[in-house]
């Protein structure tokens, strides 16, 4: 799927009337310096601009209301991609920056393609770009991937969108959204569930992704309801959410009103024997289906007769099914029925024991069709030790807990680098965990290659690797889930790994000495999210708490040391 975006973008990039300036890294301060004038004055040569693609650099709020003026002129924009804009800038730029946006898309005509991710949208920030949301009938594409909107976001979205579709339907033309991308942004149920009721009137979807978003059985089981509406969807990506037992019977139902889906991706979701047996028999009918991820879902022996029986005559390009509990039989029989499609699969003979289903006993699972009426995770190091690509994606060829060893032992380092990590480098925690090893060594040069490797350009994972990194050092939050064996014994666990606080020091070391491979963009994420003062800030939030009773709000302590003095560095 990352590689049609790409293509998607580069697409945007070859047609005539389009400005872009994607992953510079600059940090525009205001419309009289050199770059800001340079860049305004190049977007208004262009009369007839229909794409503006400003992705990956850092831009004031004085600039983007000059931009935002600016633009009241280009009426014939269609593709707008303003991700990653904001890196290092605050609440009090941004939001006042994206409601000036808002105000001044609200006005075009054509505008089909809207790209916010990677930006601190946050619960108010949705607020802001609610009203273009809920006017804009022409939007096609509404991608706003890891933007922090969270439950109170989500519902806000998904009630501009129900708004958008009354609005088509009162005053026409009809609302007919297509693809919507909402991942990485804590929607839990509250959003999950105002954001289905949009989906499942508009009707049009034929591609969803909101994977990463703490969504349980309910909302899953929402979602469903809502995609039994949407008969012509293709891509839908759920992916480290509580699918479960009942959401994946949902979901199985569900899809079988889909004959048009080609890719599914449910990765780390907790299906285990009975949610897969149930979701892959509701894959009959979809003929066109080439890319299935069912990795990471406890599932074991019993889901195989069903997977080879199902699936055995599907186009399969790319099929997953790595981090499960089959047994060296099962791996034989699954790799002789999708030789074409499948890579290397591990195995592993420990029993699939069912865990406690966090919202077993609140119903069984019911999806409303239309013509119808109805009413423990494993860590993600145990995890990352057994991954192995399939074999659309480079195949692994060195596990993740020995990539650190191979680089320290190679002579060219940055090729060795890039050979050994390849295979994950749609897994910005991996890569971060190679980095950390080699930053307990004395192999600076190792360090320095795995770091320019994932913060390359090539690689496409500068925000998603620094972010992981944060939550390593503890200065983000990370992703939860619930697991235990029994309702009385459930308990919640990270699903991002913080690092040891004695290894905090070290990282800090190194981002220091490695500093001229950050751009200003990402030095001032890091200057700004481990400064004392946003620390003191964010820690008195109730969700935030975690900083607290972390090392930065103490004195003396050795990696608070060590954070300041990067800090000093960075700034430098």
């Amino acid at each position: 799927m990352e590689r049609e975006d790409l293509q998607i973008r580069a697409a945007f990039r070859r047609e005539k009337e389009t400005f872009s300036s994607y992953m510079k890294g600059e940090r525009i301060d205001g419309v009289d310096t050199p770059e800001g004038k340079a860049l305004l004055d190049s977007i208004r040569q262009h009369p007839d601009l229909e794409i503006l693609e400003l992705t990956g650099s850092s831009y004031k709020l004085e600039w983007c209301l000059e931009l935002a003026e600016l633009l009241k002129s280009k009426t014939n924009l269609r593709v707008v991609l303003f991700d990653d804009m904001f890196t290092g800038r605050k609440i009090p730029e941004i939001h006042p920056a994206l409601s000036a946006f808002a105000r001044t898309f609200q006005t075009y005509k054509h505008l089909t393609v809207l790209d916010l991710s990677d930006n601190a949208v946050n619960p108010d920030g949705a607020i802001c770009i609610a009203p273009l949301i809920s006017s804009c009938l022409t939007l096609k594409k509404l991608i706003l991937n890891n933007t922090g909107v969270g439950p109170a976001g989500g519902d806000t979205i998904g009630k501009a969108l129900y708004s958008a579709y009354e609005r088509g339907q009162s005053e026409g033309p009809p609302y007919q959204l297509e693809v919507f991308v909402l991942g990485r942004s804590r929607l839990e149920r509250e959003g999950a569930l105002a954001i289905s009721k949009a989906f499942k009137a508009i009707g049009t979807l034929k591609e969803i992704r909101m994977n990463n978003n703490g969504i349980y059985e309910e909302g899953i089981v929402a979602i469903a309801r809502a995609i039994a509406f949407n008969p012509h969807l293709e891509v839908l990506e759920l992916s480290d959410n509580a699918v479960k037992r009942r959401g994946s019977r949902a979901l199985g139902k569900a899809l079988t009103r889909c004959p048009e889906l080609r890719a599914l991706l449910l990765e780390t979701t907790l299906l285990r024997d009975q949610g897969g047996v149930a979701l892959v028999e509701g894959l009959a009918g979809c003929d066109k289906l080439a890319t299935l991820d069912f990795g990471y879902n406890e599932m074991g022996a019993a889901v195989v007769d069903t997977i080879i029986r199902v699936l055995k005559d599907k186009p399969l390009r790319v099929f997953n099914a790595n981090g499960n509990v089959f047994s060296h039989d099962d791996v034989e029989r699954l790799q002789a029925a999708f030789s074409d499609s499948m890579g290397d699969l591990d195995e592993n003979d420990s029993d699939n024991d069912d865990e406690f289903d966090e919202e077993d006993g609140c119903g069984d699972d019911v999806v409303e069709l239309p013509g119808s009426e109805g009413p423990s995770m494993p860590s993600f190091t145990a995890a990352l030790d057994q991954l192995t690509m399939a074999s659309a994606g480079p195949k692994v060829t060195v596990p993740v807990a020995n990539a650190a060893r191979v680089i320290q032992q190679a002579t060219d380092k940055a090729a060795v680098t890039a050979e050994t990590l390849q295979a994950y480098r749609t897994y910005p925690n991996a890569l971060r965990q190679v980095f950390v090893e080699l930053c307990q060594g004395k192999d600076k040069a190792a360090t320095r290659a795995v770091l320019e490797y994932s913060l390359s350009a090539a690689v496409g994972l500068r925000s998603a690797f620094l972010n992981s990194v944060l939550v390593g050092l503890a200065l983000l939050k990370p992703e939860t889930t619930v697991y235990g064996k029994t309702k009385a014994e459930a308990k919640r666990a990270n699903l991002e790994e913080t690092i040891p606080e004695s290894v905090l020091p070290l990282v800090f070391n190194a981002l220091a000495e490695n500093k001229d491979l950050l751009d200003s963009s990402s030095r001032t994420v890091l200057t700004t999210v481990a400064g004392a003062g946003e620390i003191r800030t964010r820690s008195q939030r109730p969700d935030h708490a975690f900083l607290a009773q972390g090392p930065y709000l103490k004195m003396g302590h050795p990696a608070n040391a060590a954070r300041e003095a990067c800090i000093k560095a960075l700034q430098q």
